[in-house]
């Protein structure tokens, strides 16, 4: 007959998300011990992401697949027995995976220092493009009118509006509005 105890723990680690993730401990004692795991208190059952597993050898795992930004938290494994119970926590942190979309090559880096993060975003050059082109419009005397396209290109278009190859200037006729991607041009 002997009591529980934790001889082997991880103590914090982190994992992207959509991965997965296994928390391994080894565990004495005789009997030997029942394992229960909890996340901040909470005691987890085994689902379709969560899976448990125990040998005769006292070796003992959860795995979470696929772990969820969620998951980040304080995990605690309760080992007990008639003698005793002991228990290990270690912290698990998910970090969020960070999509970019387009069909340029984006690059990130994340700098470190005084315990903030920068993202930068690189580009690679691309010339302007339009995603979809104006359409012919018409309309009646005083009624107000807009016409509206997308651009990509890097770095971010320069957009002019022409009238008979004139550009036109924001104005109480002119409503012109483009944020480096959608234009509008609105004629009042």
């Amino acid at each position: 007959m002997q009591g529980t105890r934790v001889t082997r723990t991880q103590y914090g680690f982190r994992t992207l998300q959509e991965s997965s993730a296994k928390m391994c401990l080894k565990v004495t004692g005789y009997p030997l011990p029942e394992i229960t795991w909890y996340k901040d208190d909470v005691q987890l059952h085994e689902d379709e992401r969560h899976t448990f597993y125990a040998d005769e050898d006292g070796f003992f795992a959860m795995t979470i697949d696929p772990v969820q930004v969620e998951d980040t938290g304080r995990y605690t494994c309760m080992a007990t027995n008639e003698y005793g119970q002991a228990s290990t926590s270690a912290f698990f942190r998910v970090l969020k995976v960070i999509s970019i979309g387009g069909s340029r090559n984006d690059c990130l880096s994340i700098d470190q220092s005084a315990n903030m993060f920068q993202l930068q975003v690189e580009k690679e050059a691309a010339p302007p493009r339009f995603v979809n082109t104006l359409k012919d419009q018409e309309c009646k005397e005083g009624e107000v009118i807009s016409f509206e396209c997308e651009v990509e290109g890097w770095p971010e278009p320069e957009l002019v509006w022409l009238v008979d190859d004139q550009p036109l200037r924001p104005s109480h006729d002119f409503k012109i509005e483009y944020d480096g991607m959608n234009a509008k041009l609105e004629i009042r």
